[in-house]
């Protein structure tokens, strides 16, 4: 389990394509738990798969090319290839939210998570 802590309120924009670092493509994930390949040049999609969860609101990748992301209080990782998620740990958190609706990495691999209102938090969670 790991657990986020409320350091600020922002309002950001929700991003769901992230690029794949050896290709020109973007990876997204559709709220009804679905993956998908963009092509970054031709704008031309393709479904990766069913991940199994969702919904998924949130989608980041770290340094060495993993991708996470959330549905309903969990953090999971997406294999690219067949677009399946895997349990990494249930999210704990002792205020309101409703969603985590974006992640992001810090430079030095500590895991930052937005709230549905905005709020900016830190877990415990870090990928090195």
């Amino acid at each position: 389990m790991f657990k986020v802590l409320q350091i600020a309120s922002l309002s950001l924009l929700f991003l769901i394509a992230l690029p794949v670092a050896s290709r020109a493509d973007l990876i997204g994930v559709e709220i009804d738990g679905t993956v998908v390949r963009i092509d970054e040049r031709t704008a031309s999609s393709s479904v990766v798969g069913e991940s199994g969860v969702g919904p998924l609101l949130s989608l980041v990748r770290d340094r060495s090319g993993t991708f996470f992301a959330t549905s309903n209080f969990n953090l999971y990782t997406i294999d690219l290839n067949t677009a399946a998620a895997t349990l990494l740990a249930p999210i704990s958190y002792t205020g309101e939210f409703s969603i985590i609706s974006g992640l992001a990495f810090s430079p030095s691999g500590t895991l930052y998570a937005m709230g549905s209102m905005s709020e900016v938090f830190r877990t415990n969670f870090s990928s090195r």
